[in-house]
């Protein structure tokens, strides 16, 4: 299995690299369950949800709709089958903060373009809570506390990492680092962890 790291690099900024990143993610993301909930494979003839049906809809094909999947992107390739197969990703915790907020906007979005009734609403709602619960299962999260200097930030960052990588039940047999072309942190990642096989990923920087 692949442990992914997101650029450090000025992912405080709506801008930035990450940012452009969570958001494309988010979009396709909200877009592919929103088309999920409009086939109407979830839902009775009244609106109400079949949880029965929607449990093992997330259980034999949620993977396709797992966050950071790069196959959601049309016309991407990759030639890391391995990471495709088996992933997860790894996000500080002001990176996961960002990426629930952009998650949000997405959702509520939309939410509010649909022009659902007040059952239909409530249900795609649910399905949304349901497929985020089962995806942050696929999250890895480095908490450390905050700092308004990015070297401290990188020092506990790495620091943080490592101690994921060295943990007894940590399944990794690879890491990679999505990296920015306009400057990265990738150098100091690998200079300050002790990962052997940690790999750049760059093919994600023609995202926009």
């Amino acid at each position: 299995m692949y442990y992914t790291f997101l650029e450090t690099r000025n992912e405080t900024e709506d801008t930035s690299f990450f940012s452009v990143i969570v958001g494309k993610f988010c979009f396709i993301f909200a877009q592919s369950i929103v088309s999920l909930f409009n086939s109407k494979v979830f839902t009775q003839e009244n609106g109400f949800l079949k949880y029965d049906v929607l449990k093992d809809h997330i259980k034999n094909n949620g993977g396709s709709l797992f966050f950071f999947n790069c196959n959601q992107f049309p016309d991407f390739n990759c030639d890391n089958f391995a990471c495709q197969g088996s992933h997860k990703t790894v996000l500080a915790l002001n990176q996961l903060d960002k990426f629930e907020k952009i998650m949000k906007e997405k959702k509520e979005a939309f939410l509010k373009s649909g022009n659902l009734k007040s059952r239909m609403r409530l249900s795609l709602q649910s399905v949304f809570q349901s497929y985020l619960a089962a995806n942050l299962e696929n999250i890895e999260t480095l908490r450390f506390r905050e700092t308004n200097s990015h070297d401290d930030y990188l020092l506990e960052y790495t620091k943080k990492a490592t101690e994921l990588g060295k943990r007894p039940n940590t399944n990794a047999s690879c890491f990679a680092y999505i990296r920015d072309s306009n400057g990265s942190d990738y150098d100091y990642f690998r200079t300050n962890t002790d990962f052997l096989n940690i790999e750049p990923c760059d093919f994600l920087q023609s995202v926009k």
